[in-house]
């Protein structure tokens, strides 16, 4: 701004010179009419003519320099005016430069006050950013050792845990073991205690006990008697038919909720074979000519509600030599019997006779 101000001053300065001096051609001009006025010295009537005319050629010399001079002035007065009017303008001009460059470096004072302001508060929030950088270092360190302590209890919170499940599984294990050592040792035990034969009453009487801890209940007895005859042995009498094979149901019966305690107490279940068997059958099983089976299961339930009902098959078979009743397997000997298909009993009139069983 400093030197844009001198160098309006310096162009001021030279305007006004160049206004003030005289051109070069006036005094030229001037030195040339001093050379040609005449000589004050008179001379002859013959001189006198000739400075007559020169005196006329001088004063029209004069007047078109005098005109000459005029237009130049009138020119050079133009020329300063045009210089004043573009020096005027150029200084109004600077001036507006001036104040334009002023409010510029207001501007400029004024953001850089800001930027170093904002530099400042940059600079300040840098600070708080290293601060918090390092408190947050600091917590992550903590963290960290809080990570280590926390897997290091995990860890161990784990080994305990699976020492625990392992504890539990064996506690359960230990417990179902008591459990079904209390169950065996505890549960109702129902069977067949006895079977008697009264020939004379010709009635088969089975007895029933529980020989467990607890009281059986929901009993349902089912028996059924087989006999088996050699067909060669047979005599048929009154045109009866003979039979090899016989099968009767006499049992299917429910107690329901009486309960069967341990003791002296039994069920005691008779049924008769008078009816079911021919006198001559009878009197060939008396004499180990035939084979009667006594079979059927019973089924019951006790006190241990988690537990499945409890059933108990059963299968015997008579001697008469001794009068007793032995048993047999009910899976094998059941099995055989239930191959040998109806029993003749069962058969209807139109169906072939029973083959002697082996």
């Amino acid at each position: 701004m400093r030197k844009t101000f001198l160098t309006l001053l310096v162009l001021a300065c030279c305007c006004q010179y160049i206004s003030g001096q005289p051109s070069s051609s006036n005094s030229k001009q001037q030195q040339r009419d001093a050379a040609s006025e005449p000589s004050p010295v008179p001379t002859a009537s013959a001189q006198d003519k000739i400075d007559n005319e020169a005196e006329a050629a001088r004063e029209a010399y004069r007047k078109e320099r005098d005109a000459i001079d005029d237009k130049f002035r009138a020119d050079q007065a133009r020329q300063n005016e045009i210089i004043a009017t573009a020096s005027a303008r150029m200084v109004w001009i600077t001036a507006v430069n001036v104040f334009i460059a002023a409010v510029y470096g207001v501007f400029a004072y004024l953001t850089l006050r800001a930027v170093k302001k904002q530099a400042d508060h940059t600079s300040d929030q840098v600070g708080v950013t290293k601060n918090q950088l390092a408190a947050m270092n600091q917590e992550r360190r903590v963290l960290h050792t809080h990570a280590g302590a926390m897997f290091q209890t995990a860890r161990y919170t784990k080994q305990m845990l699976n020492a625990m499940q392992e504890q539990l599984a064996a506690m359960e294990r230990e417990a179902g073991a008591a459990e079904e050592a209390l169950v065996v040792s505890n549960r109702a035990s129902v069977g067949v205690h006895s079977i008697d034969w009264n020939k004379e009453a010709g009635t088969i009487f089975i007895r029933i006990e529980n020989i467990g801890l607890v009281p059986a209940e929901q009993i349902n007895l089912i028996i059924e008697v087989l006999a088996i005859f050699n067909l060669q042995d047979i005599t048929p009498q009154s045109g009866d038919k003979p039979r090899g094979f016989l099968r009767f149901p006499v049992s299917n019966q429910s107690y329901g909720n009486t309960k069967l305690f341990r003791g002296n107490f039994q069920i005691i279940k008779p049924f008769g074979i008078k009816d079911a068997l021919r006198p001559s059958e009878i009197k060939l099983i008396e004499a180990d000519r035939g084979v009667l089976v006594v079979r059927g299961h019973v089924t019951y339930q006790d006190g241990f509600d988690r537990q499945s009902p409890q059933k108990t098959e059963f299968l015997f078979g008579y001697y008469p030599n001794g009068n007793v009743w032995g048993p047999a397997s009910p899976e094998l000997m059941g099995s055989r019997f239930d191959k040998m298909g109806p029993a003749d009993n069962e058969r209807g009139n139109n169906e072939t006779e029973q083959q002697n069983p082996n």
